[in-house]
């Protein structure tokens, strides 16, 4: 369900400039792209399946209960982050580092550390701490040779995370994926009518060029 909905994002009818063109170039057809899901088998969360196609929107509980990375491992996660008697806030991100994958992206959820996204460094700036930081999915490291292609897929899966969890700021391009959620299940329509879920905790774009900590090579 996951790379059917990924795929999906990546075809979408939308101009050129909205997404990374390396993502074009990396998988131009669904062959391509099932290829690399191939050699990066993902596993998630026993309950994940039931909320994407659950007729409720999820509580932040959810996000607090995701596993905690264990050993070497490329992953997307959820970083959960509260203060108390204000509503919480959800980060989507990925971690692809070469050779000790996800934990080193997540060592750096730190107030001081230089390379937080910059609506992060907003939120610990206003007293937000980071509660938990969990797995949506996960694969082993890929070998060298795999590592560009497997990273795209990973900007691509972090995408549809992101947007099946409304984990962006509202923006005038949300049309172009927005039919996704009534498409394949149902909790993206159900997210989008959901405010506490619809954060506005950073801004989020497929036009990924230079603005993440990852790229394709």
């Amino acid at each position: 369900m996951v790379d059917d909905l990924t795929w999906k994002l990546l075809k979408i009818d939308a101009p050129d400039w909205y997404m990374n063109p390396a993502l074009k170039v990396v998988f131009p057809e669904r062959s391509a792209y099932d290829s690399i899901a191939a050699c990066s088998p993902l596993t998630f969360p026993p309950n994940l399946h039931d909320v994407l196609t659950s007729s409720q929107p999820p509580s932040i509980d959810l996000f607090k209960s995701l596993p905690r990375p264990t050993g070497k491992m490329w992953a997307i996660y959820g970083n959960t982050f509260e203060k108390a008697g204000h509503k919480p806030k959800l980060y989507i991100g990925s971690g692809t580092e070469a050779d000790y994958g996800v934990s080193v992206r997540l060592s750096q959820y730190k107030p001081d550390d230089a390379r937080l996204p910059l609506l992060v460094r907003e939120a610990f700036n206003r007293g937000y701490h980071l509660a938990h930081s969990g797995l949506t999915c996960w694969t082993p490291l890929p070998s060298a040779r795999l590592v560009p292609r497997v990273r795209a897929r990973f900007i691509a899966l972090e995408a549809i995370f992101a947007c099946l969890f409304h984990v962006a700021r509202e923006a005038t391009t949300d049309v172009h994926y927005k039919h996704l959620g009534a498409t394949y299940g149902r909790v993206g329509a159900a997210l989008h009518s959901s405010p506490s879920l619809r954060r506005d905790f950073r801004e989020f774009r497929l036009e990924l060029r230079g603005t993440r900590d990852h790229c394709c090579h």
